[in-house]
């Protein structure tokens, strides 16, 4: 997912009003719904993790993948990927490699 200054196109592109616009609920994690950057912050805090230069320099691209799982076999070779940018777009069923 891309974040624009101004333009929206769900789920390849959205802008930072409407990210900042949403809200991340965490009961027990956070004392109130934030919008993700405020709970970026907020949890790196609780965490105590600092913001390495790696961080920011994919941070400063605008593009992030969200959350990735992958399946290697003994030999090394993908057998299981999910992740939630596939395609171009957000949530969708992981993919099976033979």
């Amino acid at each position: 997912m891309q974040i624009t200054e101004d333009e929206s196109a769900w789920p390849q592109k959205v802008s930072m009003s409407d990210v900042k616009s949403m809200r991340v609920d965490l009961p027990g994690e956070m004392p109130e719904p934030m919008d993700p950057f405020a709970a970026l912050e907020y949890l790196n805090k609780k965490d105590s993790y600092d913001i390495t230069e790696a961080d920011q320099q994919m941070m400063a691209t605008g593009i992030g993948q969200l959350v990735g799982q992958f399946l290697l076999d003994r030999d090394g070779v993908f057998r299981w990927t999910s992740n939630e940018v596939v395609n171009g777009g957000l949530f969708g069923a992981p993919t099976l490699r033979s």
